[in-house]
């Protein structure tokens, strides 16, 4: 079940916690998306926080969120714009969950609307932020910046009417109300988004003592600087790696498997071991077109980091990114 926090209107500071089912949830908010609402009157309509909030609305008091709800409200001539249709046709290829309801200002040039997925656990408001990068990322970066609070309001859906506001409240009374574009579209069935690897990002903020006269295992560098080729290779590498959590991914991040790990036993990996492991195992799995990623080779090296004993390494997801980089630099250009 969802966790789902609704405010009667943006300035209403009561807050009531419901649960639903994402079918529950896809069937509410088609529901709202039918009910007429002046657009002048939005900040009086339902509003919800995407999971549990306890106490006050403040990011602070946000226990954790159950899905995404994001905004895209770019310009129609921005290069970078995506049509309400066009998006629905990607969510509908990418097989995933998602409700889609255009907003108050949308225009038929100019498609505004909101994204709503769902996650496959809840995400904890600590980890809001990575989550929402790392699906901010998944689209290009599109979404509205004001969406990575997670104690922000999202109004519901609604058959809008009349003319919006401006930032200082007062009614737009040239906006083309004539030209208003509104849609709604959901898919019941498809699957939840997966998380990104919070333990790495975690310990950004953990300050790991060092001894004295002590060097890092790998010298800071920059990030490496992908070839087209090497992209295309990642990709396509990353677009079969199967579902965190499934049998298949387990057996991907498995320290006992030689398709990925070879026979060579890490110990014996001399100098910068890690980081050489890492470019061995992803060498290992681009040449031969194995399923991979970032996500599943960073659980992959957590999990060999923790078989022998290693030290927790606070630049262990920088090291896999460039690993990966690397050799599919060196691959596809060979």
């Amino acid at each position: 079940m969802l966790d789902l926090t609704v405010f009667e209107g943006a300035r209403n500071t009561d807050s009531h916690v419901f649960q639903y089912s994402w079918e529950g949830l896809c069937d509410l908010f088609e529901e709202a998306s039918h009910e007429p609402w002046d657009r002048a009157s939005k900040l009086r309509r339902l509003a919800y926080i995407p999971g549990r909030l306890n106490g006050p609305r403040a990011a602070a008091n946000v226990e954790h969120l159950s899905f995404g709800s994001f905004d895209i409200d770019l310009p129609g001539d921005h290069p970078d714009y995506i049509s309400f249709d066009a998006m629905r046709s990607r969510l509908e290829v990418m097989c995933v969950s998602y409700i889609l309801a255009t907003s108050t200002k949308s225009l038929a040039d100019d498609h505004r609307y909101r994204l709503i997925l769902r996650f496959d656990v809840p995400v904890q408001a600590a980890h809001h932020l990575t989550m929402w990068r790392h699906i901010n990322g998944l689209f290009g970066n599109i979404f509205d910046r004001s969406t990575h609070d997670p104690s922000r309001l999202s109004f519901f859906p609604a058959n809008w009417t009349g003319r919006p506001r401006d930032p200082k409240g007062a009614i737009i009374n040239d906006w083309p109300a004539k030209d208003a574009f509104q849609a709604f579209a959901c898919n019941r069935n498809g699957n939840p988004i997966g998380q990104p690897s919070f333990a790495a990002t975690a310990a950004t903020n953990i300050t790991i003592p060092r001894p004295r006269n002590s060097k890092p295992s790998e010298p800071q560098s920059a990030e490496v600087c992908l070839s087209p080729a090497a992209r295309s290779l990642l990709e396509a590498c990353a677009s079969m790696v199967p579902p965190k959590g499934s049998l298949g991914y387990r057996l991907a991040s498995d320290p006992a498997n030689p398709l990925y790990c070879g026979h060579q036993p890490f110990g014996e990996v001399q100098g910068g071991r890690m980081f050489r492991f890492l470019c061995r195992v992803a060498a290992r799995s681009l040449r031969r077109e194995l399923p991979i990623s970032a996500d599943s080779l960073f659980d992959l090296a957590t999990a060999v980091n923790a078989l022998n004993g290693a030290s927790y390494r606070p630049d262990l997801q920088r090291e896999v990114k460039r690993a990966l980089a690397m050799q599919a630099n060196h691959i596809a250009g060979a």
